[in-house]
């Protein structure tokens, strides 16, 4: 209640309201990415969004509180999780191991023999001094280099292979479309390539 009073002695009283407004933290979606063929460590920052990739977008908003990372699980699991014990530990991903730090910090490590284009999904947890809580998750994408044939050189007497459809058996099997020939010929033709 605030009380006003004039020079006459007169006096007026009123409400005044005072609304704290709790500007909780706000977790935003990280993304990184591991080179095709390439098993070394990658890291980044989810609270700055810094990382391999250079996503600055994916910062989070840690509040006038501050936030700190206070959990994180592998998968997209859409749930706030405070443990302290996930923080700076390791954990087992789909294709590889991701050790994230209460201050965002992060490195992962693909598992040897996985193969690539796939994703990585981690989901981690932030709160703020108050308690205020939020989740996203952080994708690793794993990058891959189809293989190709370059350079095929056929032998020296070599060149192009035809193979005719009438050459195929007239019985093949079920589901196997027939040919016209009774017996079966082979067509061999040499070559490299690398």
């Amino acid at each position: 209640t605030v009380s006003l009073t004039d020079q006459d002695g007169q006096n007026a009283t009123g409400t005044l309201s005072v609304n704290i407004v709790d500007d909780v933290p706000t977790a935003v979606a990280d993304t990184d990415a591991v080179p095709a063929g390439s098993f070394a460590s990658i890291g980044g920052n989810v609270m700055t969004g810094a990382g391999s990739d250079g996503n600055a977008a994916g910062a989070d908003t840690k509040g006038a509180d501050g936030a700190t990372v206070v959990g994180v699980a592998a998968g997209n699991t859409n749930a706030n999780l405070d443990s302290a014990a996930t923080v700076g530990s390791v954990i087992q991903g789909t294709y590889g191991k991701l050790t994230l730090n209460a201050d965002g910090s992060y490195t992962y490590v693909r598992d040897a023999g996985t193969a690539g284009g796939h994703d990585d999904v981690f989901t981690y947890t932030i709160k703020d001094g108050d308690g205020d809580t939020s989740h996203t998750t952080l994708t690793i994408s794993i990058g891959n280099t189809p293989p190709t044939i370059t350079d095929l050189t056929p032998a020296a007497n070599g060149g192009d292979v035809t193979v005719n459809e009438d050459d195929l058996l007239a019985s093949r099997g079920a589901g196997e479309s027939a040919g016209s020939d009774t017996s079966k010929e082979s067509t061999t033709q040499g070559g490299t390539f690398t």
